[in-house]
Order: C-alpha cells, then structure tokens, then sequence
C-alpha cells in the first residue's frame, strides 16, 4: 500500500473483491472450509515443526516424505468426495451383484474394491506398517490439496470474475483522466493475451465479457456460482472465440515445436477440445490404485487419455512414492501404444 500509486492501490483493491465474491460463492469452494483454514494450517506447522526437532526423526527424513507427498498431492478425488474407506465400500456392496453375463463386476475381497483414484487416502488407510508421523504428514499435505484443488478447477474463471469487476468499478468511479488513463494502461497489460501460453486474466474476461453481451449480468453470477474452467470453456467457446482469440493446437516432435491445427473450419473444434485437455486438473495425470499384492506391493495405473506420460518425471514420480510406501510399487501405463511397466 505504501509503494502503489493510487490508481494501482484501488484497481488491486476491486480486483480482489472480485476474487473474494468468487471464493465466497462457487461451488467448488463448498467444502473448503475456509473458517478454520489459518487454525489447520497453523497446526500443521507445529506437528512438523515437532518432527523436525525430533532427534529420532528430523529434517531430513521430513523433507524426504513431504517431497514425496507433494510429487502425488493432486492425485486425489477430483471431485472432491469424501472417500469412502474399503470397509465401507464392502458394506455397502455385500449382497450386490458380483456378475453379470457372466463377468465379474468386482472382488469384494480385492484391495482396494474398487479403483482409489486418492493415492494419499489409500496409503493412510492401508499403511498401517507406516510410522504415525508419516500418517500425520500424509494427511496434512493431503487436506492443503483438497483446500487448493478448487483453485486449479477455476483459475481462468477466477481471474477472469476478478478482472471483469475491476474494469466495470473502474470505470463506474469516474475516476479523473490521470489516474483513468494508467489504469487502463494496467488493466491491458493483465489482460492482453501471451503468446507462449493461454493467460488465464485474458481467456476469463472474454468469457464473462461474452457472456454479459450476449446473456445479461444475471448469467455472468450463475456461471460464476455453478461452473469451473471446463465446463465454461465446453458451453461458451466457439469457432468466433477460437479465432478471436487467435488459438491454435501444437506440439513438440524432436527438436521442433509443429503447429498441428488452427482455428479454421476443420480446426476450431480440435483447438477447442486441446484447450480444454490442458485446462486445470486436465493436465495433470490421472494415476490410481489398483490393487494392493502381498499386503506391500502397490499396483497402480494410469488412465491412459491419448498422452503419453513423460518416463523422466514417471520415474521420477515412482521414487518418490516408494519412499513413502516403503515396499515395492508398480504403475501401468501406454508408451506409443504398448505397454508399459515403471
């Protein structure tokens, strides 16, 4: 506040009543708990601070496992469920039909019953020959992910709610031409597209812009309560958007960056569908438990959607789960159509 110049101070002010407006309001936020995040948050820093400063354990072990927590942090529920654990789920399933034609739907003796697409909550029910303190890190990273997995579902909404209402207070305060003109001048730069990547301002503000001039105000605040990021994209953006934007598809092969298609009569909707499959959680990897061998071998997946993993940060990712599981692991994946075993 003391280094801003006014102008900068009032338009970060409206920004951030946009921001605030969205968190209070979208529903992906509804089970964030926001009330007592700075309680859980400040807890969690003691219980590792008390594992540090622990002779029998210190920093080093518990940098290890928080690194290695955080390599998996987004592998959780997508939507956000609350787990169900395995007893449960066998509650639930005993007396329901195992076959059908003659194919097994599922094992209700099998670890875990069904696919757990929460790799955190499965090592915290299962790994029962892990040391508490471990379980206890394993839960603090895993409820921090499930407080920010919301932000990364509606990072272009977010920003683009924020942005839309900085520009219309702005411009509703009359403010005088010298602090009106460098705000505009801002307010471009936030906004203006990048051109190595989608700016998440520059997307969100065209949506809620096209939305108010093409719906009304009032379905810019139904969006902004109900939708995240896929969803708006998938309902709002068409071929006009694609090519207003100027939005094209690419990807690397060797040494070289191709443009694989435009946003033209035969490419719009490819462009559209890429856009979307790196949007938020879309482009993170969806890795789940399998099955759990022998009581110690973790059996995982991956749910192959067209791209391949990147075998570097896959290995990468493998050694990191096996210093926080301890036994063998195993994870499933497609290589150029084949196979593959890390």
């Amino acid at each position: 506040m003391r280094e801003n110049p006014l102008y900068l101070q009032v338009l970060i002010m409206a920004h951030c009543v946009g921001h605030s407006d969205f968190f209070k309001n979208n529903v992906e936020f509804k089970g964030t708990h926001p009330e007592d995040i700075i309680f859980r948050l400040n807890s969690a820093k003691k219980r590792i601070q008390s594992y540090i400063e622990d002779p029998t354990i210190g920093i080093d072990k518990v940098e290890k496992v928080i690194d290695a927590c955080h390599a998996i942090q987004y592998q959780i529920d997508r939507n956000s469920k609350k787990r169900m654990t395995d007893k449960e789920k066998r509650e639930q399933l005993r007396g329901t039909e195992v076959t059908k034609s003659g194919i097994i739907l599922f094992d209700i003796e099998k670890v875990p019953v069904e696919p757990d697409y929460d790799i955190m909550g499965f090592m915290i029910e299962h790994g029962h020959h892990l040391e508490p303190w471990k379980q206890d890190i394993l839960e603090i990273v895993r409820d921090s992910s499930y407080y920010f997995m919301p932000q990364i579902k509606t990072k272009v909404l977010n920003e683009g709610w924020a942005s839309f209402w900085h520009y219309k207070i702005l411009n509703e305060l009359d403010l005088p031409s010298e602090m009106h003109i460098p705000f505009l001048k801002s307010h471009n730069q936030v906004v203006c597209p990048i051109s190595s990547k989608v700016n998440p301002y520059h997307l969100g503000f065209h949506i809620f812009n096209k939305i108010e001039k093409e719906y009304g105000i009032e379905e810019c605040f139904f969006v902004r309560e109900n939708m995240n990021d896929v969803s708006a994209i998938r309902q709002f953006i068409d071929r006009e958007d694609c090519e207003e934007l100027n939005l094209f598809s690419y990807s690397h092969k060797k040494d070289e960056v191709s443009i694989d298609e435009v946003s033209d009569d035969g490419g719009w909707e490819k462009v559209k569908q890429d856009l979307i499959m790196s949007t938020g959680v879309n482009n993170i990897p969806v890795i789940y438990v399998d099955e759990l061998v022998d009581n110690n071998i973790l059996i995982m997946r991956h749910e192959h959607d067209g791209r391949d993993l990147e075998l570097v940060y896959a290995d990468e990712v493998k050694r990191h789960i096996v210093d926080i599981w301890g036994g063998e692991v195993k994870i499933f994946t497609e290589i150029e159509n084949e196979k593959w075993e890390i």
